[in-house]
């Protein structure tokens, strides 16, 4: 029985753990004082933020009660104090002296004027030139658009079994384009840990993914040729091929994934049989060494 979600509010006083795909757990208090226990993926996050997050409570023996959240939103400060805390954790260049400058002189458009207008900011602020300008529009944009790529992630990568640190790497290697290239190829998944072609063919039907499109035929025809070599063998043979791949994805003209694959050099054929070309060239330099050795003897 899933869990019925909730949403709070709540203030980030520390990070308590964190790793490199943007999965965290942090201490929070909500609007009421309440100290919260939060886990789950955040791009940036930032101590003395506060954030919207959505998820549900849960019990755990080890460390009590706590709050997963799958998405978050960051509460842009509108009042002086809240800004400048904001843009002197965020923005390099931006200490205490240059931040109160910034927010003596703009106030409630702080925000507004340090995203577009950066010539302005260069020229009114001492300290800040103007390369350093646009390095902080650069970093106030950019923040904001990977806390609403991550939202979109999450949402399209909401299948059960889908590991939750996924996102964090998508945007790693995607950055601001990862959920576009997701909904552009959903099979791309299936380059990363952990996510075999049962999880991403998940991830594509729930999106619309065309079921006959020819990156599904392509990724199943891959997902196949594996599982036979994890059974032992390099080579497969045209009709078990096919015959695997029809029972997994049930639609026609299967060998234009196949060819396909040929024509981008994943894959080799020989007379009858199949092979991904990496293992298949091996295959025929270790027969190459041991034909080799049998006529020295």
């Amino acid at each position: 029985m899933s869990k019925e979600s909730e949403i709070i509010e709540c203030a980030l006083n520390k990070i308590i753990f964190q790793n490199d795909n943007g999965f965290i757990i942090g201490a929070f208090t909500d609007h009421q004082g309440n100290k919260l226990s939060c886990l789950g993926n955040m791009v940036n996050p930032q101590i003395d933020m506060d954030y919207v997050l959505t998820g549900y409570y849960e019990d755990s023996h080890k460390f009590g009660e706590q709050f997963k959240f799958s998405i978050y939103e960051t509460i842009l400060p509108i009042d002086a104090n809240g800004i400048f805390k904001y843009i002197t954790r965020i923005c390099k260049w931006v200490g205490s002296t240059v931040g109160n400058a910034i927010v003596d002189k703009y106030g409630d458009q702080t925000l507004q004027i340090m995203k577009t207008d950066p010539e302005r900011l260069s020229k009114e602020i001492s300290g800040i030139t103007f390369s350093r300008a646009h390095e902080i529009q650069a970093t106030l944009l950019n923040n904001e658009v990977n806390e609403k790529v991550m939202v979109e992630l999450e949402s399209l990568l909401d299948v059960p079994g889908m590991r939750k640190s996924l996102s964090g790497d998508l945007i790693r290697d995607y950055k601001s384009q990862a959920a576009e290239a997701i909904k552009g190829n959903p099979y791309i998944l299936t380059s990363f840990h952990g996510i075999g072609f049962p999880l991403a063919d998940r991830v594509a039907l729930n999106i619309g993914y065309a079921r006959d499109s020819i990156e599904r035929k392509k990724a199943a025809a891959m997902h196949c040729i594996k599982q036979n070599m994890q059974e032992g063998s390099t080579w497969i043979s045209t009709e078990k091929f096919i015959n695997e791949i029809q029972i997994l994805i049930q639609v026609p003209n299967l060998a234009d994934g196949v060819h396909a694959l040929i024509s981008d050099e994943i894959l080799v054929n020989d007379g009858d049989f199949f092979a991904l070309a990496g293992p298949a060239d091996d295959e025929e330099y270790i027969a190459g060494v041991v034909a080799a050795m049998e006529v020295m003897v």
